[in-house]
Protein backbone atom coordinates (compact mmCIF):
# COMPACT_ATOMS: atom_id res chain seq x y z
CA UNK A 1 0.00 0.00 0.00
CA UNK A 2 0.64 3.74 -0.34
CA UNK A 3 0.75 6.70 2.17
CA UNK A 4 1.02 10.16 1.09
CA UNK A 5 1.62 13.31 3.59
CA UNK A 6 -1.64 15.27 2.38
CA UNK A 7 -0.74 18.51 4.11
CA UNK A 8 -2.89 20.92 1.44
CA UNK A 9 -5.46 22.92 3.96
CA UNK A 10 -8.07 23.31 1.75
CA UNK A 11 -6.47 24.07 -1.62
CA UNK A 12 -7.50 22.39 -4.68
CA UNK A 13 -4.37 23.61 -6.31
CA UNK A 14 -1.93 22.45 -4.07
CA UNK A 15 -4.14 19.50 -4.09
CA UNK A 16 -3.67 19.11 -7.55
CA UNK A 17 -0.35 19.54 -7.63
CA UNK A 18 0.46 17.13 -5.04
CA UNK A 19 -1.66 14.34 -6.88
CA UNK A 20 0.23 15.28 -10.07
CA UNK A 21 3.71 14.49 -8.33
CA UNK A 22 2.72 11.69 -6.08
CA UNK A 23 0.14 9.47 -8.13
CA UNK A 24 2.81 8.56 -10.99
CA UNK A 25 5.72 7.49 -8.87
CA UNK A 26 3.34 4.83 -7.33
CA UNK A 27 4.82 1.58 -7.18
CA UNK A 28 2.33 -0.71 -5.80
CA UNK A 29 -0.73 -2.55 -7.94
CA UNK A 30 -3.45 -0.70 -8.51
CA UNK A 31 -6.45 -1.46 -6.47
CA UNK A 32 -4.20 -1.49 -3.29
CA UNK A 33 -4.77 1.35 -0.94
CA UNK A 34 -3.34 4.90 -1.11
CA UNK A 35 -3.61 6.45 2.02
CA UNK A 36 -4.32 10.14 2.43
CA UNK A 37 -2.41 11.64 5.65
CA UNK A 38 -4.32 14.61 6.46
CA UNK A 39 -2.87 15.71 9.57
CA UNK A 40 -1.68 19.16 9.84
CA UNK A 41 -1.74 22.65 7.69
CA UNK A 42 -5.92 22.45 7.51
CA UNK A 43 -7.73 25.72 6.64
CA UNK A 44 -10.13 27.38 8.91
CA UNK A 45 -12.86 26.29 6.54
CA UNK A 46 -13.78 23.33 7.03
CA UNK A 47 -16.12 22.46 3.72
CA UNK A 48 -12.70 23.43 1.50
CA UNK A 49 -10.81 21.12 3.52
CA UNK A 50 -13.40 18.67 3.19
CA UNK A 51 -13.48 19.54 -0.41
CA UNK A 52 -10.11 18.90 -0.95
CA UNK A 53 -9.44 15.58 0.44
CA UNK A 54 -12.81 14.39 -1.62
CA UNK A 55 -10.73 15.88 -4.54
CA UNK A 56 -7.64 13.86 -3.58
CA UNK A 57 -9.96 10.72 -2.93
CA UNK A 58 -11.46 10.79 -6.35
CA UNK A 59 -8.22 11.38 -8.00
CA UNK A 60 -6.54 8.09 -6.24
CA UNK A 61 -9.64 6.59 -7.02
CA UNK A 62 -9.64 7.62 -10.45
CA UNK A 63 -5.74 5.93 -11.08
CA UNK A 64 -7.11 2.53 -10.14
CA UNK A 65 -6.06 2.09 -6.45
CA UNK A 66 -8.13 1.69 -3.20
CA UNK A 67 -8.54 5.56 -1.29
CA UNK A 68 -8.45 6.27 2.04
CA UNK A 69 -8.40 9.11 4.59
CA UNK A 70 -5.70 8.97 7.74
CA UNK A 71 -6.16 10.97 10.42
CA UNK A 72 -6.53 11.56 14.04
CA UNK A 73 -10.38 12.03 15.40
CA UNK A 74 -9.93 15.36 17.09
CA UNK A 75 -7.85 16.85 14.27
CA UNK A 76 -10.25 15.85 11.89
CA UNK A 77 -13.55 16.52 13.73
CA UNK A 78 -12.05 20.11 14.01
CA UNK A 79 -11.49 20.49 10.54
CA UNK A 80 -13.23 18.18 8.32
CA UNK A 81 -16.62 16.78 7.59
CA UNK A 82 -15.92 13.17 8.00
CA UNK A 83 -19.80 12.15 6.97
CA UNK A 84 -19.36 13.86 4.02
CA UNK A 85 -16.08 11.60 3.20
CA UNK A 86 -18.14 8.72 4.23
CA UNK A 87 -20.95 9.41 1.96
CA UNK A 88 -18.69 8.49 -1.04
CA UNK A 89 -16.38 6.15 0.28
CA UNK A 90 -17.73 3.99 2.66
CA UNK A 91 -15.05 2.56 4.89
CA UNK A 92 -12.31 4.52 3.92
CA UNK A 93 -11.76 6.31 7.14
CA UNK A 94 -8.10 5.39 9.22
CA UNK A 95 -8.39 7.07 12.26
CA UNK A 96 -5.59 7.67 15.13
CA UNK A 97 -8.01 7.97 18.86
Amino acid sequence: HTYIWYEVGGSIDLSKATLDYFLPRIQTPKGSIVALDYEHGASGDKQANTNAILYGMRRVKAAGYTPMYYSGKPYTIANVYYQQILAEFPNSLWMAA
